[in-house]
């Protein structure tokens, strides 16, 4: 558990989020997210649980075996559910480095699903977040 004293963080949702791809190699499976549904925690802050978006987000699943077509699971996301050892977690503190049973199914608005199955998961930012309360143009 996190305490105030460790500083801010984000906590992670898969809906209304934005995958921008997929890659997968010698059995892992990277997605890559465009946009990713946040909230910023900072409970030393003001307004302590800001909503937004982040940029740069990784999973990496790590002996990875799944079933969708790649090519249309892009885009974005309108549910997702992921399962740690039998927990599920609808929000997700990050970073996330986990070993053990993964159980991943994202639900796109163009009526794609991905279902992954893996040994390990870790959930974290490739670079600066950049976060902002909407990227609304």
């Amino acid at each position: 558990m996190r305490s105030a004293a460790t500083g801010p963080h984000f906590d992670f949702r898969f809906d209304d989020s934005e995958l921008s791809g997929i890659d997968a190699a010698g059995g892992d499976l990277v997605l890559r997210f465009a946009a990713a549904h946040v909230e910023r925690v900072d409970l030393l802050a003001p307004e302590p649980r800001q909503p937004g978006y982040a940029k740069q987000l990784r999973i990496v699943l790590g002996g990875a075996s799944w079933s969708g077509p790649e090519q249309d699971c892009i885009g974005r996301i309108a549910q997702g559910s992921l399962i740690l050892d039998g927990v599920h977690c609808k929000t997700i503190a990050l970073p996330l480095e986990h070993g053990g049973a993964v159980r991943l199914e994202l639900d796109f608005n163009n009526r794609s699903r991905l279902a992954v199955t893996a040994r390990s998961i870790s959930i974290g930012f490739s670079g600066d977040p950049a976060f902002a309360e909407s990227y609304a143009c």
